[in-house]
Parts: C-alpha cells; structure tokens; sequence
C-alpha cells in the first residue's frame, strides 16, 4: 500500500488566541496507482484513434486568482531590463496587469492556462505516466511534524538530525548584484548552552524596538 495523504484529525492550539482551530492545507496530494498500469502500444501522436472528442467545463473562482499579462513591445524595450522593485508606481501597475486581450477592464484567462490545467487533471484520472522534473534521481520529502509510525519519520530525522542539530542557518545578503548566504554562529559559539544549530526565540518575548522594523502583530 503507497502512503496517501491524510487530512488533520485535531484541532491545533492557538497559545496567543487561546483557542483551537483547524488547520487547512490549499492543497492536497494525489497518491499514485496501487499497481503500474501498462499498455501494449501507443498510438501514433498524428492521428486519431480510439475515441475522440472535446471537453466542455463549467469553471467557477474558488479563490482569489491572477493570471498575469505579458508586456507591451514599448513597454518592454523601455523596461523589460529592469527589476520589478526598481519600477516606480506606476510602471508596476502597468506591469501587474491582469491577462486581458483588448480592454485592460475586461480581463480574460488564457487558453493555455486553461489547457494545462485540464491536461494535468486527466493525465491523473488516466494514471498518466510520471515524468521526472530533473536528471538527479535524488527523492526529496517533507516530513516535520509526522508521527513516529511515519515511514518517512525515521529518514527526515537522519537527514536534517534530531531537533534540527543538522541544519545551517544564515542571512540573505546582498553584494554587489548578487545574493549570498551568511553562515551564522552556533548557540555554542556565542557562550549559549544550545546544541542545536540555532536558536528558537518566540515572538512573544522579543522587547518592543528590540529589532529595527520589528513590530509584534
């Protein structure tokens, strides 16, 4: 039996609204077939065979969505060098503009969107074939807060280490035009008793004006 995705089964504990709430994920995780699913010939790309036909959908937004639309040729060879942050007001807003064709107040979502997305859902109720997304065979996984009879449990803690004592934490930084990774200092190193890789600090007890720009919610 694969490992399927399982939905929460308690509420979590919120310590600062003293109460307990659900925790929902936006998404979910779609578990692969029990067995492989072969076939004895594939049909050729250029012809129809089998049956055919087309694929009518009603859709409605659930949620909040955006479709970003492409940039005009002038605004483009004024701009298109640039990084968003370096655009003023106004040129982000003429660079946010929602996917339209004609009218900026009309928008439209493109055909290609639409075209994935429905590819993406037959290819899983068809147990489409798998593609790998990259030539290292490396398998990543999350698993921080699993159960002890996870089978994942025991591997994660193998990797980053018990507690996390395996991972390096850093600083984004910026040099030049480029960005780097500031290694910071162990607990140890700055005379703290922590054996971890770094240390866990709760917002709740950081003093007012403590950090510049910090502001408790």
């Amino acid at each position: 039996m694969l490992p399927k995705h399982s939905n929460p089964t308690k509420k979590r504990f919120d310590r600062n609204a003293k109460k307990s709430f659900w925790a929902y994920a936006p998404y979910n995780f779609i578990p692969l077939p029990d067995k492989l699913v072969t076939v004895t010939e594939l049909p050729d790309q250029d012809s129809y065979t089998n049956n055919t036909g087309y694929i009518k959908c009603t859709m409605k937004t659930e949620s909040p969505l955006y479709v970003r639309c492409p940039m005009t040729p002038s605004f483009f060879s004024k701009y298109g060098d640039k990084k968003f942050y370096e655009l003023d007001h106004d040129q982000k807003n003429e660079c946010a503009h929602f996917f339209y064709r004609e009218q900026k107040n009309c928008p439209v979502i493109p055909g290609s969107s639409l075209r994935g997305m429905i590819r993406s859902l037959v290819e899983i109720v068809g147990y489409g074939k798998m593609q790998w997304v990259t030539d290292d065979t490396k398998m990543t996984y999350r698993a921080v807060a699993s159960s002890q009879n996870d089978p994942l449990s025991e591997p994660y803690k193998n990797i980053l280490g018990k507690s996390g004592n395996k991972v390096n934490a850093g600083y984004l930084i910026k040099h030049s035009n480029e960005w780097w990774v500031k290694p910071a200092k162990r607990p140890l190193e700055l005379g703290f008793p922590d054996k971890t890789a770094y240390l866990k600090i709760k917002e709740k007890n950081i003093p007012e004006n403590a950090i510049n720009g910090f502001k408790k919610t």
